[in-house]
């Protein structure tokens, strides 16, 4: 998985700031998907999840190829980008799932100001 950091990453009080990125390995994406997501924040494990997930911190501009070997029933890997939320700010999007064996072609995510969406 490859994560492309905007510039703008994590924009508040005018300036960028790094952002903590969880991997969950997951044998089924149901349960992630459904789970809001300051729930999963706190530390739900919804049904599906395997293993608690993997923290990682992104930069601004920064681009992070991730390799981590998670258990073998890994289907997808949910991931939750937690981004800085000022009351009454809209939720956007900061949850994907991505296929966790894609052979040679890596999932790629970007990380903008305010959401991660699938590249």
């Amino acid at each position: 998985m490859v994560f492309h950091a905007s510039a703008n990453l994590n924009l508040y009080d005018g300036e960028a700031h790094p952002i903590t990125v969880y991997l969950y390995p997951l044998s089924s994406s149901a349960g992630f998907e459904q789970t809001n997501v300051d729930d999963l924040l706190e530390g739900e494990m919804p049904p599906g999840v395997l293993a608690p997930p993997v923290p990682i911190t992104v930069s601004p501009k920064e681009k992070q190829a991730f390799q981590e070997m998670f258990p073998a029933q890994t289907g997808q890997l949910g991931v939750l980008a937690d981004y800085y939320r000022a009351p009454g700010d809209p939720e956007g999007i900061r949850t994907q799932v991505v296929a966790a064996r894609c052979g040679l072609r890596k999932p790629k995510l970007v990380l903008s100001p305010k959401d991660v969406y699938r590249k």
